[in-house]
């Protein structure tokens, strides 16, 4: 750290100067020392909070985690019910075949109206069908070709008219 004043500055300076300059700086000084130790007293203090706090975490995990309170009287025994099958089972036996199941998936049987039941709150329209032949396939003013819009079952079909577009 460099010095605040140099030599030179220092020998100019009264012996007032020199003595104000003495007082600020043990001011300072002690403002520094009581900083210090306020933090040294909340260093101590959250490392004992830091200490009780992971004890608090260890009991809680020995409470939740640790071997059971349950204890078994004295002379009895668990019985072992599922390593039975290990314990009868011949090692030197050969090992069986193992062949592959395909289940077939279950499928709903669906409910016979359900569809006409769903469709029977929606408003019924008329549907008028036209079979043009012939001439009726040309437009009157351009004499374009209709062109089929949507083709419905059993060859009926919806035509419209584009005279914009030319006709293929």
């Amino acid at each position: 750290m460099d010095p605040l004043f140099t030599e030179e500055q220092l020998n100019k300076m009264s012996g007032e100067d020199i003595i104000s300059l003495m007082k600020t700086m043990r001011e300072h000084y002690q403002k520094q020392e009581t900083k210090i130790q306020i933090l040294e007293e909340k260093t101590k203090e959250l490392e004992f909070l830091n200490a009780m706090l992971s004890d608090r975490l260890t009991l809680a995990q020995r409470k939740q985690f640790g071997p059971s309170s349950e204890k078994y009287a004295d002379g009895y025994t668990q019985l072992n019910f599922f390593n039975e099958a290990e314990q009868e089972a011949d090692p030197d036996a050969p090992e069986p075949e193992m062949e592959e199941s395909h289940p077939s998936s279950y499928k709903r049987k669906k409910r016979s109206g359900k569809k006409e039941e769903d469709l029977s709150a929606f408003e019924t329209t008329e549907v008028i069908e036209y079979k043009l032949t012939g001439a009726d396939r040309n437009c009157p003013d351009c004499n374009t070709k209709y062109k089929v819009v949507t083709k419905l079952p059993f060859s009926k079909a919806v035509w419209q008219h584009h005279p914009w577009r030319q006709a293929s």
